[in-house]
C-alpha cells in the first residue's frame, strides 16, 4: 500500500484491500481498520462537501480531485 493523495487512490488501494481479503493474504482485524479507516477519511470528505454546499461555497476539495 502507498500513500494515497486522492479519492482514487483511496478507491484503489481498497480495491487491493478486498483483493487480498478474498485470497486470505489479510487478516480480519487489519481488514477491519482499514475498512473503518476509510469511511472515516470518506465522511471527513462529505461533511466538508455539505459545509461547502451550505455556504454556498464552490471551493476545490484537493482530496476528490484526480
Amino acid at each position: 500500500m502507498s500513500k494515497i493523495k486522492n479519492i482514487t487512490g483511496l478507491r484503489d488501494d481498497l480495491l487491493e484491500v478486498y483483493s487480498k481479503a478474498r485470497t486470505g493474504k489479510i487478516d480480519y482485524k487489519e481488514l477491519n481498520a482499514v475498512v473503518n479507516t476509510a469511511g472515516k477519511i470518506i465522511n471527513s470528505a462529505r461533511v466538508q462537501i455539505k459545509y461547502q454546499s451550505h455556504r454556498n461555497a464552490n471551493k476545490e476539495i484537493k482530496f476528490l480531485e484526480d
